[in-house]
């Protein structure tokens, strides 16, 4: 199962830094990653970054954003970039603030190219975004050693608020917060 045999080095490497409640959310959720990923395959997918973050935004003087850095790009739900970008560029309050905004403007943005997005489904897929990375990083950031400063300021970052985020609409989800 992805994702589970790494949970011992992903607590040790990075239990200080995640919130309360996140443990017993990634335990529940990793076992599932497989089946959740396949019903993921099972429905339209789009090309995603899978790294998102304003390390890899440029921004021209003449105006948009380019997104640069490419290796990590995958099939997935759109939604996920968006899940990213956020949980690793802004502050918890600001992500909090901002993504229900954020959330609509993004379906409002693919229904203007023809794509009609179900809004709880957007909403269900953002969250459980949130879990998948969170496995990701589980798999992946627990057994590289960064180089210290920012290397490893960012994977502290990156981890601790994209856990946040996952406990966050967890709770919303089961109707605590």
């Amino acid at each position: 199962d992805a994702g589970v045999g790494s949970l011992p080095a992903w607590r040790q490497r990075f239990g200080a830094l995640l919130p309360s409640g996140f443990d017993a959310v990634l335990s529940d959720f990793a076992p599932h990653l497989d089946s959740w990923l396949a019903a993921l395959a099972r429905r339209p997918l789009t090309l995603a970054h899978a790294d998102v973050r304003v390390d890899n935004l440029v921004f021209p003087e003449r105006g948009g954003v380019r997104i640069v850095d490419w290796q990590t790009a995958m099939r997935t739900g759109g939604v996920t970039d968006l899940a990213i970008l956020l949980a690793t560029s802004t502050t918890v309050d600001d992500r909090r603030a901002w993504e229900g905004d954020l959330l609509l403007r993004y379906r409002d943005g693919v229904a203007r190219h023809g794509i009609d997005l179900d809004l709880e489904e957007l909403r269900t897929g953002y969250a459980d975004s949130f879990l998948w990375w969170s496995s990701m990083f589980a798999n992946n950031l627990s057994t590289i050693d960064p180089p210290p400063g920012r290397g490893s300021e960012l994977f502290d970052s990156m981890v601790s608020r994209t856990a946040r985020a996952a406990v966050d609409h967890e709770a919303e989800r089961s109707g605590s917060v």
